[in-house]
């Protein structure tokens, strides 16, 4: 799975959860392998396998969201990764994906508002994390919410400034918030 060789993984995770079917780790990661190989139904098969011996697990739960978004099927998606989000509840540790892929989903499907909440959660759960505040300043600048868009962008950019995709948002936050002060003046 490191090396993203996920045929072999599959193949030997396959091998490895029909030796101890009881091995919760080794469904959910069987179920990411194959959720990488577009296996999207085998995906949901194995994160159900891995939640039916570790009950409420987050991260399978948001892999089957994922698998389902993968299948299009988007109501079953948001209430998969609304269950991942909601297993966190009280929890001391708690992981940002489900927030960050609930968030990126409702983006994809031009629902900047709804998709705020989530992302504004995964920042304040895991302020490193660098796939949140971009996700995050990308809903910002689709709201038109300039100053906000360009934060995030600059905090992606200072956790990785090797990344090109955050330079090319800061441009268009920054060109964005220029063409509205023209705008202004005029």
């Amino acid at each position: 799975m490191l090396i993203g060789d996920y045929a072999s993984a599959d193949k030997w995770l396959s091998l490895a959860v029909e030796w101890n079917p009881a091995d919760a780790d080794g469904w959910y990661y069987l179920g990411r392998a194959k959720y990488n190989e577009n296996r999207f139904e085998e995906a949901i098969q194995s994160f159900q396998k891995c939640l039916a011996l570790r009950p409420r697990y987050t991260l399978a739960a948001d892999g089957i969201g994922l698998s389902y978004e993968g299948l299009n099927r988007i109501p079953d998606a948001i209430t998969w990764l609304q269950n991942a989000i909601s297993w966190q509840d009280g929890s001391e540790k708690q992981s940002p994906e489900p927030y960050i892929d609930l968030g990126e989903l409702l983006t994809q499907q031009a629902r900047f508002d709804e998709a705020l909440p989530p992302l504004q959660k995964a920042v304040a759960i895991d302020s490193r994390n660098i796939r949140a505040h971009e996700k995050l300043g990308k809903v910002f600048l689709s709201l038109n919410r300039l100053s906000e868009a360009q934060s995030e962008i600059e905090q992606t950019i200072s956790l990785d400034p090797g990344r090109a995709a955050p330079h090319y948002l800061l441009d268009r936050s920054t060109e964005s918030k220029a063409s509205s002060i023209r705008r202004v003046q005029n």
